[in-house]
Order: structure tokens, then C-alpha cells, then sequence
């Protein structure tokens, strides 16, 4: 199955995780398909930035079939705040990230690079190199 080429988050093994408050549940539907699991809050490793108690979804049913051929075990929902996550008590995880000030305050912005040998995702940094001159 589509999971079994990846590395899965297994809450067991974690001492800090919770299940989110009523069992709320992830789902997300994209173009491509959806996605559904859990919901939960652990501390999230990005690199060096350790957010803790960060809400993050742990996708069970997958009917997105990118996902078959692609390298990479997840997707880092960048979402603004919005109605809807802030009644579930849902901090996205760059606002996670400025509220515990884990970039400095003059460095409230993230980049990203996609390009065909990979891609990359940087807080309150930008890596030059990956800028078209």
C-alpha cells in the first residue's frame, strides 16, 4: 500500500503525544484526493526547530495517488489562522513557531525551494543559493 515505502509516525513510541481534544479527526480534501487520520499534538522536529505541542495530522486512509511515486513521508501544512482552526484550538506551525519565538522577530518569514532534484524549507532564512539570478 502507499504507506508501506515510508516512514510512519507511531505515537507509541513517543512520550509527549496527545490526541487531540475530542477526538477530532484529520481531513483534507485536494484535488488529487483526500487524506483522513488522527489528530494530535507532539513536538514537531523541522531541522534545529523543535515547536512542541504542535497539532499535526497522522494520515490512515490516503486516496492521493502523488502520493505512490513521490520520496518524502509528509507534507508541513503551511496554513494561515483561520476561523475554522482556530475553533478546533489549531495554531498553524510557522505561527507556533513566532509565538515561541524560535526565529527572531525581525526574521518572521519562511522560503521554500522546489526544483527537480528536491526541495527545501527554510524559517526565518534564505538560502541564496536557490534564487534564480
Amino acid at each position: 500500500a502507499r504507506c508501506d515505502r515510508h516512514h510512519a509516525f507511531d505515537s507509541s513510541k513517543s512520550h509527549s503525544y496527545k490526541s487531540a481534544p475530542n477526538g477530532e479527526k484529520l481531513a483534507i480534501e485536494y484535488l488529487s484526493g483526500k487524506i483522513e487520520g488522527q489528530l494530535g499534538q507532539d513536538t514537531v522536529r523541522l531541522g534545529e526547530l523543535a515547536v512542541k505541542d504542535q497539532f499535526f495530522g497522522a494520515a490512515e486512509q490516503i486516496d492521493v495517488p502523488l502520493l505512490d511515486i513521490v520520496e518524502w513521508d509528509g507534507i508541513v501544512g503551511l496554513a494561515y489562522p483561520n476561523k475554522d482552526l482556530e475553533r478546533k484550538g489549531i495554531i498553524p506551525i510557522f505561527d507556533q513557531i513566532m509565538k515561541e519565538n524560535l526565529v527572531p522577530n525581525d526574521k518572521h518569514f519562511f522560503a521554500y525551494h522546489l526544483g527537480k532534484d528536491g526541495g527545501s524549507l527554510s524559517f526565518g532564512h534564505v538560502d541564496h543559493t536557490k534564487l534564480a539570478p
